[in-house]
């Protein structure tokens, strides 16, 4: 599977997530521009790490169990198990920690970056995007039917999918005129299935990946010892049902 932050929506896969899909889907994808491969920085040696723990320590339960040594009575098996799952809580529990602090540093890094990211916008950009608005908003408003409605707003998407990142920043400054004219319509024609949704989406559709880096970073996943949660869950379990 091929990690991938998408730039545009893409069938079921929404602009600005980080999506998993196979190698052929993924390439497909990035040679349309609609997506880029990424990657979570350490995430994936943090996971390895936490796989590994659990696989030791299921590797020592499973000693202690089938051991006939008959020195190892139920009371210092049990005292065996309860020691070799300590060692691993709090092993896993402290890459668990390191690794929290360390996405807590990657993602303010990140949005620091796109804090600060910049596209440049020249005199020129201006007005081109502001011809470009008036013209997009004089079709949506001439539209006489539902059909036409639908038709200039498909029009308007594909339009903004062809400006450079300067030029899509520019429009952003007169978008709203285009998507008011859009809803006046479609709710002149009582219809919801028509939308600014896509329009907005192509306008904030920037390949300057420093821009994106936060919508990026708010993805890292929080969790790297899924393995001991899930076994801590079914512990917790049986100790309650003893209780009972």
């Amino acid at each position: 599977m091929t990690t991938l932050f998408m730039l545009q929506n893409s069938g079921d896969y929404a602009q600005h997530k980080v999506v998993e899909v196979d190698q052929s889907q993924a390439q497909a994808l990035i040679e349309s521009g609609k997506a880029v491969q990424t990657s979570f920085g350490e995430y994936d040696q943090y996971r390895q790490q936490a796989k590994k723990l659990h696989s030791d320590y299921k590797k020592t339960k499973a000693k202690i169990e089938a051991s006939d040594n008959p020195m190892y009575t139920e009371d210092v098996k049990k005292y065996e198990l309860d020691k070799a799952y300590k060692e691993y809580e709090q092993a896993t529990q402290q890459l668990q920690a390191d690794w929290t602090q360390k996405r807590q540093e990657m993602q303010a890094e990140a949005y620091r970056k796109a804090a600060k990211a910049t596209v440049p916008v020249t005199q020129s950009d201006k007005e081109m995007a502001e011809q470009v608005a008036n013209r997009l908003t004089l079709k949506v408003q001439s539209a006489v039917n539902e059909h036409e409605l639908a038709e200039a707003v498909t029009e308007a998407e594909n339009t903004i999918n062809y400006l450079s990142d300067s030029e899509k920043v520019a429009l952003q400054a007169n978008i709203y005129n285009v998507l008011q004219a859009i809803d006046s319509k479609a709710s002149n024609y009582n219809t919801t299935s028509i939308n600014g949704k896509g329009v907005l989406s192509s306008v904030q559709n920037l390949s300057n990946l420093d821009l994106l880096a936060g919508k990026l970073a708010a993805q890292i996943p929080d969790t790297v010892n899924q393995e001991y949660r899930t076994l801590n869950v079914v512990k917790n379990g049986h100790k309650m049902r003893r209780s009972y």
